[in-house]
């Protein structure tokens, strides 16, 4: 008999195997808009693991909000560069959100903590207080973010999940750019 990893997610207790064989599950699933789509495969242990990864690396979700969150408050003073950030960091607590909704599609449960069950810790942000500083260490951790997305888009087979991670890659890219601008011209 195979080893089996109980995973208590509220009311609900999952028995899954610890390999990462995945189990097929004929429930329907949610899109983006709350309507039923084709099944997927769920109790993906390995897609679980991946994604609090991405949740909740040191390189991942939680980080980015709360790097940009912090720099929308230290620099309040400059209305452009924290209205900029806490947009920033709103858009990532809804990736936080997508990739939580994944783990759950994929059978597991959302934690903070990372795919080797570390915890997620405010030590992963970066608490420059010098303008400029902070954007270019900004603009570092989010270059780091796209390529473990990158690296996660390349082992998901997936296709849907492939999709949402791709899409966050895309928002990251985006305020890369727009943080780069910031640099010179704000």
């Amino acid at each position: 008999m195979a080893d089996i990893e109980i995973l208590n997610d509220e009311n609900n207790i999952r028995h899954e195997p610890i390999n990462d064989t995945p189990i097929v599950d004929t429930a329907p699933r949610l899109n983006e808009t709350n309507n039923v789509t084709q099944n997927r495969i769920c109790c993906n242990l390995k897609y679980v693991r991946l994604l609090r990864h991405l949740l909740s690396g040191r390189d991942g979700e939680l980080t980015a909000i709360g790097q940009l969150f912090y720099g929308s408050m230290i620099f309040n003073n400059d209305n452009k560069l924290s209205s900029t950030l806490n947009q920033m960091s709103i858009s990532n607590l809804a990736n936080a959100n997508r990739l939580g909704e994944n783990i759950i599609n994929f059978g597991g449960t959302p934690r903070f903590t990372n795919g080797q069950g570390a915890f997620w810790s405010a030590r992963a942000i970066n608490y420059a207080i010098v303008r400029n500083l902070y954007i270019d260490n900004t603009i570092k951790l989010l270059e780091r973010i796209v390529r473990e997305y990158n690296k996660a888009i390349n082992r998901v087979t997936d296709e849907q999940l492939r999709v949402v991670l791709q899409n966050i890659v895309n928002q990251h890219q985006s305020n890369i750019q727009t943080l780069s601008a910031s640099l010179n011209s704000w």
